[in-house]
């Protein structure tokens, strides 16, 4: 491998960890954490995510109101447990129905979000990167330097 590509692999895997660190990236499920990647080209390293609303944690977003798109009201559980293993709703109407006047589903026409505070965590884990510096490479490169010295020594 050569020696910037080598470089780059290192610092790619080095802003990986920086930026998933505990208390810089928000945590909610862990989503978000697993997915920060990078890729490296030559001489760059891109870091990034494939999840749709990162964008809007990182860079924020204004308040919105939304919707069902195909029914008449939207509904979720109040049970925070529920909620999060995504149990389905009953199929009886009744049964749903009773559910709603027992308190266990909640349904509203829209939903009305408030803005998101823009919370930058890939810049600062940039920023934290280029404040601890770049001493984790310390001992790649003298071991880069050396094999390469003794190369030229051999002749």
């Amino acid at each position: 491998m050569e020696l910037l590509e080598m470089v780059t692999q290192k610092i790619g895997a080095k802003l990986v960890e920086v930026t998933t660190r505990q208390g810089n990236i928000p945590f909610y499920r862990g989503d978000l954490r697993k997915s920060i990647v990078y890729q490296t080209y030559k001489d760059r390293v891109i870091i990034g995510t494939n999840l749709s609303y990162a964008r809007a944690v990182h860079d924020g977003r204004p308040a919105l109101t939304f919707g069902p798109k195909r029914a008449k009201v939207l509904s979720w559980w109040t049970d925070p447990e529920k909620q999060r293993q995504m149990l389905p709703f009953p199929k009886n109407s009744k049964a749903f129905r009773e559910m709603v006047k027992g308190g266990q589903i909640r349904v509203a026409r829209r939903v009305k979000q408030k803005a998101r505070p823009a919370n930058p965590f890939f810049a600062r884990a940039l920023q934290t990167l280029r404040q601890e510096g770049l001493g984790f490479l310390k001992d790649d490169l003298e071991l880069y330097l050396i094999t390469d010295l003794e190369k030229v020594l051999r002749g």
